[in-house]
């Protein structure tokens, strides 16, 4: 079975941390909900509370690139570009996940 991991973050303006935070409640929620969905995290990186982390593990490829079309991505993608202060940077891994 493969697994797909998305790590990275953004920076966003100090002045809209508050804001960034409580739909992020909202979009992590909406995103734990989707098929496949291991974990999705979005938290403060310590040291710097205007960094916003994000951590999704997916069962598969086929339910990490249908997540990529939600209506609800779309929209978090778009509030989260007008917040941010430099662009987004992420890393997407698919390993081979064994049983332990």
């Amino acid at each position: 079975m493969s697994l797909v991991i998305v790590h990275g973050g953004v920076q966003v303006d100090p002045a809209r941390t508050a804001e960034v935070s409580a739909a992020a409640t909202a979009f992590q929620e909406r995103c734990r909900a989707e098929t496949g969905c291991l974990e999705y995290q979005l938290s403060w990186l310590a040291g710097a509370p205007d960094r916003l982390r994000l951590l999704e593990v997916w069962d598969s490829e086929e339910t990490a690139a249908g997540h990529t079309t939600q209506p609800h991505v779309r929209d978090w993608t778009a509030f989260v570009a007008g917040a941010a202060v430099a662009a987004p940077a992420f890393t997407k891994l698919v390993v081979e996940a064994a049983a332990v």
